[in-house]
């Protein structure tokens, strides 16, 4: 079997950004011919810069099934140089595409009532929007540590807008995660009542004003 007498690799896959704003992309490559050892860069057409680079040694080569690769990609186009141990090159001829979503995930999420008297009134909504769809939305109770069903979950307009009815007080981890695997995740508090309100009418049926009125606190 003939080698060739320049360096070469065979781009064997490559992987876009899933969330938008990170740089998760990665190129899967195999180097061969020429002669070994290899010094492979990583050239940025968007930016006119080189990214990246590794050394390949001989006996990385001789690894049963070995895999190299670049990753923590941003997005861009990307051509991929390589040289031998004879300082004979080769690049890419088509640059390789490194995408991301058009939009990140982003979500809002408050509290719409408390739990009030009989504790089961509370209301959480979450608003996503961006990424991809669908979302998933996920409850967890922060002081048992367990995931929660809540009583009711009420999908306003899909995808986009939920809201949870009948929560009791507690604290509550909610994790929303789009199409991608993109997550975001918030602590909400939900009270018992907010407060209580007490009216006094006091009716005038003898003496002279003025009066005076005194509170004690019975629990003390």
């Amino acid at each position: 079997v003939s080698q060739s007498r320049y360096p070469e690799h065979a781009i064997d896959s490559s992987y876009s950004i899933a969330c938008k704003g990170s740089c998760s992309g990665s190129i899967y490559f195999t180097p061969s011919g020429g002669t070994p050892y290899y010094l492979v860069k990583l050239y940025n057409t968007s930016t006119g810069l080189f990214e990246d680079s590794m050394a390949i040694a001989t006996s990385s080569l001789n690894n049963p099934n070995p895999v190299f690769y670049f990753d923590n990609i941003c997005p861009g186009n990307y051509v991929i140089f390589i040289e031998d141990s004879n300082a004979c090159t080769m690049n890419t001829t088509a640059p390789v595409s490194i995408t991301e979503p058009a939009t990140a995930m982003n979500s809002t999420m408050f509290v719409v009532s408390n739990g009030g008297c009989n504790n089961t009134s509370g209301q959480i909504q979450v608003d996503v929007a961006g990424g991809n769809a669908p979302y998933n939305v996920a409850w967890t109770d922060v002081l048992t540590g367990q995931s929660v069903s809540p009583p009711s979950f009420e999908v306003l307009t899909d995808p986009g807008s939920y809201v949870a009815t009948g929560l009791g007080a507690g604290i509550y981890q909610v994790f929303v995660t789009d199409g991608n695997g993109c997550t975001h995740m918030e602590e909400l508090t939900v009270d018992s009542t907010t407060s209580l309100l007490s009216a006094f009418l006091a009716i005038d049926t003898a003496g002279c004003a003025p009066f005076g009125v005194t509170f004690s606190n019975l629990l003390s």
